[in-house]
């Protein structure tokens, strides 16, 4: 946010429900647009909650996505531009959010959905860097396993006990 001080544009974080978690919004003016249009940390921007719009999407397709202007489905969200792209748990696959860059769509630039992928691929990165070496050969091993069976996998280690869904439904609590 602090690189982009002087542009008009807000950074927006999700969880995997397209719930906001955080937002930096440097310019007041846009800021105050953003809570105008509920674009503000504790809603949420889900497809299911507000039709098409690059958060909710990029969820549902689980890739990056971009919707300009009119895209959006709700008439209030017509003004912006978004673009926004998954954040990804690389162990387990599974998207935990979205790293969103959304503007006035006059101001839109393609240059958005790079900014944004980098974004997000940081993220990545800073998340794998916080797990040990021992905690990553787990994870990548549970994957590896779990893509070629479809049986009950399990992997564990003395603190993390890593099981699919099949898995799951095997295992009781004292186990």
């Amino acid at each position: 946010a602090h690189d982009l001080a002087g542009i008009d544009v807000g950074l927006i974080l999700t969880d995997a429900r397209g719930h906001i978690l955080e937002r930096r919004v440097p310019d007041a003016s846009l800021r105050s647009c953003f809570d105008r249009i509920e674009l503000a940390p504790g809603f949420r921007y889900g497809e299911d909650d507000v039709g098409t719009n690059a958060i909710g999407t990029a969820l549902a397709v689980q890739r990056p996505f971009a919707v300009v202007g009119g895209e959006h489905f709700v008439d209030d969200l017509a003004t912006m531009a978004c673009a926004a792209t998954p954040v990804a748990d690389h162990a387990s696959g599974d998207v935990l959010g979205v790293f969103d860059f959304t503007c006035r769509s006059e101001d839109a630039t393609p240059v958005m959905m790079a900014f944004a992928k980098r974004a997000a691929g940081e993220i990545e990165q800073r998340l794998i860097a916080g797990v040990s070496a021992g905690e990553r050969a787990l994870r990548d091993h549970f994957v590896r396993a779990r893509r070629r069976s479809r049986d009950a996998v399990v992997t564990v280690n003395e603190r993390t006990l890593l099981a699919n869904t099949v898995a799951t439904g095997i295992l009781q609590p004292d186990d």
